[in-house]
């Protein structure tokens, strides 16, 4: 509910309008993932098998997760510079994890320069109770065994929104091909493309959005550029623009660097049942080069 200012009353939210509070105070901060002796984050391997999730690997034990946490922060990178990979965070007890937050995107193919140094970090307001084991499991798109480095923190404590959620979904992910919804910005410059599903029926009340954009394995494009993005939400022709001109980049100085996020954390609210998509803008036209992946991790009840 939201409280209208001019008459005192309690209003139910417009779609797409956030209901955050603010921040109460008193966070408490613990890791899960340090690997202290490496100075890295925990390896978790991926599969011999493209597109198939590996082992899970323990980043927390139940019993050193001693906070009631609101609030849970990645960083994530990769041992290879030519791979995709999809990387799920799970709880519970060994042989009966349960994915809490799915497929987060790590695109990292990209020239060799820029091998091992893309991180990613990845804010989500998910509750996870003390007590509770935490793991990771990821896949890729080659055949070899690589690993993803795992760590992040739990955050115990009064957040801007109340208690954490307790569901996260994927929007627009593919696990067959360990990537995201391709967009295509079409043909004309610094133009608006058609909007391209990516959820056609959500099946959560969505409070929170986290985008991130992949490369499609593309490590030829050799300018720079730009591409606008944005999210919206509707029927079919009837969309409506929610989160507009999302910015990412390709840079180009003798090798491609792809701008992958995470963007956000964006609030909102978005119902049961609703469709949402996304649309963008590029400040190119070659066919291969304009395209790009995307996927919305959308945190709710």
């Amino acid at each position: 509910m939201i409280r209208d200012r001019e008459s005192g009353l309690w209003l139910p939210p417009m779609r797409g309008a956030a209901d955050w509070p603010g921040f109460g105070g008193g966070q408490q901060v613990i890791n899960f993932g340090a690997d202290t002796a490496n100075s890295l984050g925990t390896g978790c391997t991926k599969s011999g098998t493209a597109h198939t999730k590996g082992s899970w690997e323990v980043l927390l034990t139940a019993a050193n997760n001693t906070v009631e946490a609101d609030w849970i922060v990645l960083q994530v990178t990769a041992s290879d510079d030519s791979m995709a990979f999809l990387l799920d965070i799970g709880v519970g007890d060994s042989g009966s994890e349960k994915v809490l937050i799915p497929n987060l995107l790590h695109d990292q193919s990209q020239q060799a320069f820029f091998s091992n140094m893309v991180t990613q970090t990845w804010s989500f307001p998910l509750h996870i109770s003390a007590g509770t084991r935490i793991s990771a499991r990821c896949q890729g798109t080659g055949t070899f065994t690589r690993d993803m480095l795992v760590s992040g923190q739990l955050i115990e404590g009064d957040m801007m929104f109340g208690p954490g959620y307790s569901k996260c979904e994927a929007w627009g992910v593919s696990t067959a091909g360990t990537s995201g919804d391709s967009i295509d910005p079409g043909t004309m410059v610094d133009t608006l493309g058609a909007w391209s599903a990516l959820e056609a029926t959500t099946n959560i009340e969505a409070k929170a959005l986290v985008v991130s954009f992949g490369n499609q394995l593309n490590n030829e494009r050799t300018v720079t550029f730009g591409w606008l993005t944005d999210i919206g939400v509707g029927a079919l022709d009837s969309e409506e623009v929610l989160i507009p001109q999302i910015f990412h980049h390709n840079g180009y100085s003798g090798v491609a660097a792809f701008s992958h996020g995470p963007h956000g954390i964006f609030p909102v609210n978005i119902a049961t049942g609703e469709r949402v998509s996304a649309r963008a803008q590029c400040g190119i036209t070659e066919a291969t080069d304009r395209l790009f992946d995307i996927v919305i991790y959308a945190v709710g009840n």
